[in-house]
């Protein structure tokens, strides 16, 4: 029996968006189609380059970041979960950027938390002296310092793949 090839397809760049608070653009529209966004979500992965990308059948759409690859919202009992439906439960560390973005690092990588749920993490956020931490139900955490340019390469992603 002959197994049948994928077409050879170009991919796809500087067609598809992950904003920084999770949602989907396709040109700078908006996905608002609930099965459009769950396809993205779903398929949505990362080469050994760091470049993110969605595979649609034989093709690779890759996707340009507003921030990180990632994007965490706060859930219920101190967890997050990422754009892509992905429970987020153990957070390895966790930075602030110069603009107060703060960021969490963990098994899947490093996510940018939705600037929506920042007011329900000040409980969670304990001010010393000359520092902040971030306290969740199984370790608290020195939030530490870091430049917003420098996030993808410290955190080994691209922000904006290209052909060459």
């Amino acid at each position: 029996m002959h197994k049948k090839k994928w077409p050879n397809v170009p991919a796809v760049y500087d067609w598809l968006t992950l904003s920084r608070r999770g949602e989907w653009y396709i040109k700078d529209t908006r996905v608002n189609h609930k099965r459009l966004n769950t396809f993205l979500n779903k398929n949505y992965k990362v080469n050994s380059k760091g470049e993110w990308y969605v595979q649609n059948g034989p093709q690779n759409v890759f996707v340009n970041l507003e921030y990180t690859p990632l994007i965490a919202r706060v859930q219920s009992n101190q967890f997050f979960i990422t754009q892509n439906n992905l429970k987020f439960t153990s957070v390895k560390r966790a930075l602030m950027d110069e603009d107060g973005n703060l960021l969490l690092q963990g098994k899947k990588g490093i996510m940018l938390v939705d600037d929506r749920d920042l007011s329900q993490l000040s409980n969670w956020i304990i001010a010393g002296k000359d520092s902040l931490s971030l306290s969740l139900e199984n370790c608290v955490l020195a939030i530490e310092q870091c430049e917003k340019s420098k996030v993808p390469s410290l955190f080994n992603f691209v922000p904006e793949p290209t052909t060459s």
